[in-house]
């Protein structure tokens, strides 16, 4: 039986392997693209969907203004960019590109979980039994 789970491990880590070598876009991207309606920034007749796009070096950066990107800004090799809806299956396919990920708007939650759990009056040392000294 051990065998057997063993050879069943090996059979679903190789196939994790083969398949996601060459995925560039992760499952939420994917997802975001093809099934929903993404938000789109839309400039005159033009939709753009704002990514973060991780490059191999400046060859990278120059093909995605060839292709249409607005580039906002780029640190090392990963750039936020708004990228044309018709171009993404073009630069998903560029080897100077290794990864995209659309970009989303995140909020900071911690002081609403600190109320909810109750313990915002310790986080802030209000009401201690005896002093906090770090």
């Amino acid at each position: 039986m051990k065998k057997f789970i063993d050879i069943l491990l090996l059979m679903c880590v190789s196939l994790q392997l083969f398949a996601g070598d060459n995925e560039k876009m992760d499952s939420h991207t994917r997802h975001y693209l093809k099934l929903s309606k993404p938000k789109m920034v839309r400039t005159g007749n033009q939709n753009y969907i704002p990514m973060i796009v991780k490059v191999e070096g400046v060859s990278g950066i120059e093909k995605l203004q060839e292709t249409g990107a607005i580039i906002f800004n780029h640190r090392d090799n990963l750039v936020l960019a708004c990228i044309p809806d018709y171009s993404i299956d073009v630069i998903s396919c560029l080897q100077d590109v290794s990864y995209m990920s659309v970009g989303n708007r995140k909020t900071v939650n911690m002081d609403e979980a600190r109320k909810m759990s109750n313990v915002n009056g310790p986080h802030n040392a209000i009401d201690l039994p005896q002093k906090y000294d770090g």
